[in-house]
């Protein structure tokens, strides 16, 4: 029965989109060995894709890192909680704690150098997690710091690499997140 509600409510969504959308535009014709071959000259050519790629890959293995040794912390001492108590501990913190602080990460990237903000919050964080060893309060607020830093790192990136070319976002975003998401898995991957 829930598929077919799910399957119902796909189909309305389907049909109220397509009557509310505007019509899609021509879109020139280019081959995918031509729109790969752009993304590469791209991330060779523009240095400031490459260093928030960079930033993006250190923000994302960090994060890994931080959330699997966060299970070897709240297993021990003081906590000794189980498996179970952790995952629910962690996803029990809000989604929507880090909403209010992407207008912000906004207003620093049209300053004059969105770089000088980059590292307030991840050095916010050590501090936190440092006294979150006999806290659990401080571990919750070394959450949201990390939370906060890595949402508006993720923020600034885009907004600045977009600028880069407004027509070519999906090939500009491309080379970006491999070299990103591809930190984060070799963080998680190796085991730290």
């Amino acid at each position: 029965m829930v598929y077919v509600i799910a399957a119902l409510m796909t189909l309305t969504l389907a049909i109220v989109l397509s009557r509310l959308l505007p019509p899609e535009t021509e879109r020139p014709v280019v081959r995918y060995g031509e729109l790969l071959r752009s993304a590469v000259h791209y991330f060779a050519t523009e240095s400031l894709l490459r260093r928030r790629a960079i930033y993006g890959a250190f923000s994302f293995g960090a994060f890994s890192v931080f959330w699997t040794t966060m299970a070897f912390l709240l297993s021990g001492a003081p906590y000794h909680y189980n498996d179970l108590t952790i995952v629910c501990s962690a996803s029990s913190v809000p989604r929507a704690r880090c909403v209010p602080t992407s207008p912000d990460a906004g207003r620093t990237v049209a300053g004059p150098s969105p770089d000088v903000g980059l590292c307030r919050p991840d050095g916010a964080v050590i501090p936190a997690l440092w006294w979150g060893r006999h806290s659990l309060v401080m571990v919750i607020v070394g959450i949201l710091i990390l939370d906060v830093g890595t949402q508006g790192l993720q923020v600034t990136n885009q907004s600045l690499i977009y600028r880069l070319a407004p027509h070519a976002r999906s090939r500009i975003t491309r080379p970006t997140w491999s070299v990103t998401s591809s930190a984060g898995r070799s963080a998680h991957g190796s085991g730290a």
